[in-house]
């Protein structure tokens, strides 16, 4: 079975597959945590439903009321909107007019790359310690920890509150639950006003895994996403604040269509005996393999390097070693033995499993693949700055593609929070 090449270009209205969502249940999932899409969702691998409805309550929802330097004048503010899931090249498709006329008063990067992998907790613990994921921890979703003996689970909130798990030191926000917050903390005094609000918004990441990126269900949320942003810079504008107040908006990723993929059977590859010899499996779509103490790991190893030489349009096998250094997913010991790395298109399974959970729509694929690639949009005091050092750098052909593991120290920045720990 071939898979479509339909992320190398827009497909037309007409063909896009439909819903019967109804509009004002697409709405509540903005920036509320809600679940919206039609009916109780298939359980599907690398991905939970039912945790992305509370995510938010987790995640970067917040403000840091730390006081400003006294060389800030005017309580400046920072506003990050981190929209899961919003590939980079979804602002083309004319769907959000707002949030480009947002990047046209301000600034707006082509695209953002994420680390790898490209997976939700991996990129928004990077988007807030300015590390890779061999660094802070987190180093899939879902993940063994050899130290320790014990499993990462990301939808299991008494195992990922426990703070073993998160290296790096990220601004400490309280958590908080509803948008309307957002402009309660702006219209406080100027002494209590947040320096740093945060938030976190899951209906397009959502969107993309269960009807594919090209959908109908996509463009819907994607117009929803630019309302939302529209009505935040009127709501600041009408305060008179767009000159102290930053807007950033980022996603943590892209997203592509899995919806006729190409299914890789490792067990064929291992053999029954091999297959069975696994303890522990890490991440999706990539599979990162811990074998048991017994087992001939050099030799099913072998195995796997053939296998990946004879169909390396298909997939990688990687040890920390080979891993590729652009990658910096080697050196820390949560990171499996040996990672299998598929090519967009294809899908890593076993006979047992088929199939069965592949959503229409994945990421977690190589960061340099362009349907991986996440977006950056800003808007307000620092942007004039940020885009002149960037039509300076052009000039002198030094411009460096935009990373979101490098935004903390634009947040470190912005915030006038300089202490800490270089992340060099």
């Amino acid at each position: 079975m071939s898979n479509p090449p339909r992320d190398d270009y827009y497909l037309p209205a007409n063909t896009h597959e439909t819903t019967d969502v109804p509009m004002d249940e697409e709405r509540k999932g903005l920036l509320s945590g809600e679940q919206v899409l039609p009916g109780p969702p298939e359980p599907s691998r690398g991905y939970d439903y039912e945790h992305k409805r509370s995510l938010g309550r987790y995640l970067v929802y917040g403000a840091a009321r730390a006081p400003l330097p006294a060389h800030h004048v005017g309580n400046r503010t920072v506003l990050i909107v981190s929209i899961d899931g919003l590939r980079a090249d979804y602002l083309d498709r004319g769907f959000t007019p707002h949030l480009l006329d947002i990047s046209k008063l301000g600034l707006r990067a082509k695209y953002m790359k994420p680390i790898f992998p490209t997976l939700t907790f991996p990129n928004h613990w990077a988007l807030m310690t300015g590390l890779h994921a061999e660094s802070h921890g987190i180093v899939a979703n879902n993940f063994w920890d050899a130290e320790t003996d014990s499993e990462f689970h990301y939808n299991r909130e008494a195992i990922c509150w426990k703070p073993h798990w998160w290296f790096g030191e990220p601004d400490k926000v309280p958590l908080q639950e509803k948008l309307d917050q957002i402009m309660e903390w702006i219209d406080l005094p100027l002494e209590k006003r947040p320096q740093l609000i945060m938030a976190y918004e899951p209906s397009l990441d959502q969107a993309g895994h269960a009807a594919g990126p090209y959908s109908a269900l996509v463009n819907d949320t994607l117009r929803y996403v630019d309302t939302f942003a529209k009505d935040l810079h009127t709501s600041l504008v009408t305060r008179n604040l767009t000159d102290i107040v930053d807007i950033v908006f980022v996603s943590d990723h892209g997203m592509t269509d899995t919806s006729h993929p190409e299914l890789v059977y490792m067990d064929d590859i291992l053999g029954a005996d091999g297959w069975a010899e696994i303890s522990h499996e890490d991440g999706w779509p990539a599979m990162g393999l811990h074998f048991k103490p017994a087992a001939n790991v050099s030799h099913y190893l072998d195995i796997l390097l053939n296998a990946s030489a004879e169909n390396s349009e298909k997939f990688a096998v990687y040890t920390p070693e080979t891993m590729p250094e652009r990658y910096h997913f080697a050196d820390n010991p949560r990171i499996a033995p040996i990672y299998v790395v598929p090519n967009i298109g294809y899908v890593l399974t076993t006979h047992a499993e088929g199939d069965v959970g592949v959503n229409k729509g994945s990421h977690g694929y190589d960061n340099n693949e362009s349907p991986m690639h996440a977006m950056f949009v800003a808007h307000g005091p620092f942007s004039a700055v940020a885009k002149a050092v960037q039509q300076s750098n052009a000039r002198q052909k030094n411009s460096e593609e935009p990373v979101s593991w490098a935004f903390q120290d634009t947040l470190r920045h912005l915030t006038g929070i300089c202490e800490g720990p270089s992340w060099q």
